[in-house]
């Protein structure tokens, strides 16, 4: 049991550390992270990009100060919609404090001006995908 412990924790420290975060956005309670290593075309068509998305609780107005949200998420570049894959919720200290799986839940409307509209927009504008 402690080999599998052990050989987990390697491969979530090393899944951390070869993510490329890039800052995309800042409110006044969160810092919005894309990690650009992982955008890539989620349909043949190329109408749709999936990437992990972090989001840092700068308050404790959704979680406490320095909690942090791991997504993994589908953006649909023609629709503007976005599912929500799996989301992590993390303390401070890196520590996993929930995993929910919400593939099952389909498509959601993502209004331009929205924090998650401008997510949207800036995975579908990556430049860099074959």
């Amino acid at each position: 049991m402690k080999v599998i412990i052990f050989v987990a924790s390697i491969f979530v420290s090393w899944s951390a550390a070869a993510a490329d975060w890039v800052e995309i956005n800042r409110t006044p309670n969160k810092i919005v992270l894309l990690d650009a290593d992982s955008i890539k075309y989620s349909n043949p068509k190329k109408t749709q990009r999936q990437a992990w998305v972090k989001l840092v609780m700068l308050d404790d107005s959704e979680y406490s100060k320095g909690d942090y949200t791991q997504g993994f998420s589908d953006f649909n570049c023609k629709s503007g919609t976005v599912k929500f894959n799996e989301i992590l919720l993390f303390n401070s200290g890196g520590e996993l404090k929930t995993r929910t799986n919400l593939s099952l839940e389909g498509w959601h409307n993502m209004p331009s001006e929205s924090l998650y509209g401008y997510v949207n927009q800036t995975v579908c504008s990556y430049p860099y995908l074959d």
